[in-house]
């Protein structure tokens, strides 16, 4: 079954969030954060910050393009995602070989554990 577009594409926006958001000024952090993290209406954003709607909407707009650009930039995101697969793989051939005997094996499940974490 396909995801809905629009829940993919919040959740996309709110992983750049988390990112990057420290990279963007201030209101615009404050005004994807309330949108996409708090799921607050542009109206609601506008009047809590005394703007009109249309600000806001450009405000969330040019935050999208500044978060897309800089992952596209950076890839810091694709590069954790790859990173943590390769983990993965690791992980399931170490349990594999730990099943069959190798004695360093427990050792090295554990340091990959550890790198997972950080």
């Amino acid at each position: 079954m396909a995801e809905d577009p629009l829940l993919e594409k919040t959740t996309w926006m709110n992983e750049l969030i988390d990112y990057y958001a420290e990279l963007l000024p201030s209101k615009q952090r404050e005004v994807l954060q309330y949108y996409y993290s708090d799921d607050l209406s542009l109206q609601e954003i506008a009047d809590m910050f005394g703007m009109s709607r249309q600000a806001v909407y450009d405000l969330v707009r040019r935050g999208e393009k500044s978060l897309e650009e800089t992952e596209k930039a950076l890839g810091l995101i694709r590069k954790d995602r790859l990173r943590n697969a390769l983990l993965e793989l690791l992980k399931e051939g170490l349990t594999r070989r730990t099943q069959g005997g190798c004695p360093d094996g427990e050792a090295l499940l554990a340091l990959v554990d550890e790198v997972m974490r950080l």
